[in-house]
């Protein structure tokens, strides 16, 4: 029936087991033989793939960062009916499921937004005990308290005032702040925080586009009742990524009035974004009037000494002990986000977890290179970089030593070639003759004499010009000069 699912099984439970033995053939003995074969094919959707049967999360992060291309490769020969994998998201879950291992296709949903649908049954994975209840729908790990410094130190106190009095003070509140700065992270600690002080809060932490696919599920199946009084007799809702919503109007409406609803009986409702409510285009503005009439908050990017802060907390929750020299160097070059803080720590524990070598200084400049920039060269440098190529070439073409341009010695050779490296340094550079001096050990009065008597001789010796002006073209084509001025060319 138009409008809803459509599900189909695989009709080969071979070609799973065939694509993982051509997998390992191809990987050989890089290691991952050894958990390979407990991978399971979970689904595949339009838009996604899911992979679970990964014990370990070292496990995830080789897949994914070493091994995904040949993944990719291996599900298009495979599975060529499903369409290409290129670009289509792959998903890595923890553990093995404990239903069979199916292959569904799932049709998109005509509906006013690109958000991709979910599987209406998620695969329910393994635990200690078989008679365990399901897995909460959020299950992320125990979040401690976001470590605090001046860019995130108003969100915090927020969240310490909401945890004190669920309710009462700043609801709405709406968080917002770029991608990795730990927004996320926030509305996890508020939800473990809460479900810990207030064990009988009914609290629902989701994300926007879990709260549009089930706004989506609940239309067309007409259960909309069964929707509003899931989420309006909550007493703490959070919700993440409120700009997933943007195109779609009716899940904007559907929030709109649970907001007020809950507002109005004295429940906490926090909410989070990329930008300020009234900038996300397409929001309504009855919506984005409603929360800026609550509390609004901004998380900033960490400065240096608020990185040492994120760094050193998050280094202990991995008890990874970073030497002095690594951790200055992580802290003081990986900008931006708090995430990138977390990816560079998970890159050097798996290194350690998965090669067994100490942490040291130079592999993590090797392991990290991707994040830390390089150190910008000034013009200062760059010039005199091109100052001693100059000399140098010269050194080499009158076949003089480097030391001898520089030394007191005044040979009628050595003094030549001086004169034209005073000339082309000149040319070639924006050094003034006090700063040429500097290079040659010469005062500023020995440069300008040395420059007028070589200038001379080009006006009235045209050999002399002659076969100046093809060392010249010689040494253009051989030095890289940053900081060269247009009359670089041939003067005469």
């Amino acid at each position: 029936m138009e409008g809803r699912f459509s599900l189909e099984m695989d009709s080969d439970p071979h070609r799973w087991h065939n694509l993982k033995r051509d997998l390992k053939h191809q990987l050989g003995t890089s290691g991952a033989s050894h958990w390979m074969d407990e991978l399971q094919l979970l689904s595949i959707s339009p838009k996604r793939v899911v992979i679970g049967g990964l014990e370990h999360e070292i496990y995830r992060y080789d897949l994914q960062m070493n091994h995904e291309a040949e993944l990719r490769s291996a599900l298009a020969r495979f599975y060529p009916d499903k369409g290409g994998f290129h670009d289509r998201l792959i998903e890595y879950r923890m553990g093995r499921a404990t239903g069979p291992k199916k292959v569904v296709e799932q049709v998109a949903l005509p509906f006013d937004t690109a958000a991709e649908s979910t599987a209406s049954t998620p695969p329910q994975f393994a635990s200690d005990s078989a008679t365990s209840p399901p897995p909460p729908r959020f299950q992320p790990p125990v979040v401690l308290a976001p470590a605090v410094g001046e860019f995130n130190q108003l969100a915090c106190r927020a969240a310490d005032a909401i945890l004190d009095a669920p309710g009462q003070r700043f609801n709405p509140c709406t968080i917002f702040g770029k991608s990795g700065l730990g927004k996320t992270r926030l509305l996890h600690y508020l939800r473990d925080a809460l479900s810990g002080s207030h064990p009988d809060v009914a609290l629902q932490l989701v994300s926007a586009e879990e709260f549009l696919n089930e706004f989506v599920q609940s239309l067309r199946k007409q259960r909309m009742a069964e929707f509003r009084k899931r989420y309006r007799t909550l007493d703490v809702l959070l919700v993440d990524g409120l700009q997933i919503l943007k195109d779609a109007k009716q899940a904007q409406t559907e929030l709109l009035h649970t907001v007020d609803t809950l507002r109005t009986l004295g429940k906490q409702v926090v909410l989070t974004a990329l930008v300020p409510p009234s900038k996300i285009d397409g929001l309504l503005e009855p919506l984005a009037s409603r929360l800026e009439q609550g509390m609004v908050l901004e998380i900033l990017e960490p400065s240096p000494a608020d990185r040492r802060v994120v760094l050193d907390q998050l280094a202990r929750q991995r008890s990874l002990d970073l030497p002095p020299e690594v951790f200055a160097l992580v802290a003081e070059t990986v900008q931006g986000s708090v995430s990138k803080l977390e990816g560079a720590l998970l890159r050097l524990e798996a290194h350690v977890s998965l090669m067994a070598q100490p942490i040291t200084l130079e592999l993590t400049k090797r392991l990290l290179h991707d994040l830390i920039p390089e150190r910008p060269v000034s013009r200062e440098e760059k010039r005199f970089k091109a100052a001693q190529g100059i000399l140098e070439f010269l050194a080499w073409k009158f076949e003089v030593g480097l030391d001898e341009l520089t030394s007191t010695r005044r040979e009628q050779k050595l003094v030549r070639v001086r004169q034209i490296a005073v000339l082309f340094l000149k040319e070639m550079t924006s050094l003034s003759l006090t700063e040429i001096g500097e290079l040659l050990h010469r005062n500023h009065s020995t440069m300008h004499s040395s420059l007028v008597r070589i200038e001379k001789q080009l006006k009235t010796d045209s050999f002399f010009r002659s076969k100046l002006n093809a060392i010249r073209q010689e040494l253009l084509g051989k030095v890289e000069a940053q900081d060269v001025p247009a009359r670089q060319a041939r003067l005469f």
